[in-house]
This record gives C-alpha cells, structure tokens and sequence, in this order.
C-alpha cells in the first residue's frame, strides 16, 4: 500500500514536471504569427487569434486556423493548435484544441468560450470552459475542468482590454489564474502588454508590438519578461486564406519554429 502511494506520488511529481516544460515551450513562443500568443488566453478571439491578424472589413466574421511547432528544437515534441471563432457584431464565440506530444508526455487541451454584447458600447461578457488531460509514460494521468468569466471591451480598432476570471475549477490538473491584457493602436502600429499564468504557478508578463506592413501583411514581436524569451513572425493574408510563421528564441532552452494556416469568412 505504501509502495502503491510513494509511485502515485512520484507520478504526481513526474507529471508536474513534464507540465512545467510544457508551460515553457507552450507559453512563451507567439503560437502562430497570427494568434497573438497568451493575450487572454481564451478563445473569444475577436480582441486576438486570427482575425485580429488580417485586416477584418465586416462586423461578421469567421475564422479557423491549424498551427504546428517543433518547441526547442526537441527531437519527437510537436505542439499543435487548431481554432475557429466567429463574431457576430452581437457575440463572440469560439473554440480551440491543443496538443503537445512526446513519446514520454501528452498534454491535451479543449475549450470553448461565447460571450454577448451589453449595453455598454464596445462591451461583451461571457464565459469560457475546458478540458486538460495530461499524462507521463508509466504513470497515472491528471484532468482538470476549469470554468472562467470573461469580460472584454474594444473601441473600433484603436484600443482593447481583455480580462478573465477563475470561477470554477475541478480536478488534480494545473491550477487556472486570471489573465488579463491591453492593445492600443496608432495607425498601422500597435502595442499592447498582458498577463497570464502557463503553468498555473506564477506570472508571466509580455510586452506585444505589431505592424501592417501591407493591406493584408502585419509583422509582430513578443517579449516574455520572466522567461527572457523573444518572439517574432508574420502574418498574411491572401484572398481570405490566413498564412502564419514565428520564431522564437529562449535564453536557455533555444530555438523553436512554427507555421499555420487558416481561412476568414465575412458577410
């Protein structure tokens, strides 16, 4: 029996450790030149993901976007990301999926957000759920089901803030905290700044910058103040379908690399 416990401890153990790698390659890197990394960290992507990206020249739109990097270079680790949002001038709804996958961890994650307009201008509230599954060769797996509110407000393209909330969580799995970010723009140039969590244990600042350098063409940079990592890639688009490239690069752990591409829709 004490044997049973000391090896669901050293899972325990083995897991965490795995997440927190997983953290670094996760949430440090801009995922896809044209997601906008961690700001908010929830798939109401109206303020970020894809469609911030492109220049958007309807108050209805859609989007779906498939990313793939290789985090560090590591032989056999890939992290993918699939995600698709809409915004119907009155909501907000989206969806994304991620997965990172070595022989010796997989991490999964599912969530869902929807949020609606108030009578506030340029306010929208609404909630976000999901799912984490992650497990170590050999050892016992952890799940987690958080639940966050969501409030986020946009003035037309010139400002943005977005906040989310724990209000429920569930399970043996990360720790979820809140998050929050900024976006201001001046013309074809934009800075904005964000906080958030990784690995569900400390705070992660970042500092965004980003510029169209053509109708459809946006360059960013990211600087991740805890980790020392910097981030840049583009974004393109090209009759409505959605390229992404980034780079990245961490003081201690290297170099990583990704391409995505997508679709937008407008009416």
């Amino acid at each position: 029996m004490q044997k049973g416990k000391g090896l669901y401890r050293r899972g325990r153990r083995v897991i965490r450790a795995c997440a927190l790698a997983a953290a670094c390659a996760l949430g440090a890197g801009i995922r896809g030149a044209c997601a906008e990394g961690a700001w908010g960290e929830a798939p109401i992507r109206r303020i970020s993901g894809p469609l911030s990206g492109v220049a958007s020249d309807s108050a209805s739109a859609a989007a779906a976007f498939l990313s793939l990097e290789n985090p560090y270079s590591i032989e056999g680790l890939v992290a993918s990301r699939i995600e698709a949002e809409a915004s119907g001038g009155i909501f907000a709804v989206g969806a994304a999926w991620s997965r990172l996958s070595h022989a010796l961890y997989r991490e999964d994650r599912l969530s869902g957000a929807i949020a609606f307009a108030t009578p506030v201008p340029g306010v929208m509230i609404g909630v976000e759920s999901g799912f984490l599954r992650r497990q170590a060769a050999g050892f016992r797996g952890e799940r987690s089901f958080p639940v966050r509110l969501v409030a986020a407000w946009r003035r037309s393209r010139s400002a943005a803030v977005l906040l989310a909330v724990p209000v429920f969580e569930s399970g043996a799995a990360a720790r979820v905290r809140s998050s929050w970010s900024c976006l201001a723009s001046f013309g074809t140039f934009a800075l904005g700044v964000a906080a958030f969590s990784p690995d569900g244990l400390s705070t992660e600042h970042r500092l965004d910058a980003s510029v169209s350098l053509a109708a459809r063409a946006t360059l960013r940079t990211a600087y991740a103040c805890r980790s020392g990592e910097l981030s840049t890639g583009v974004c393109v688009e090209i009759r409505r379908c959605i390229f992404g490239f980034s780079w990245s690069v961490h003081p201690v752990l290297g170099m990583s690399s990704s391409a995505g591409a997508g679709r937008r829709w407008t009416w």
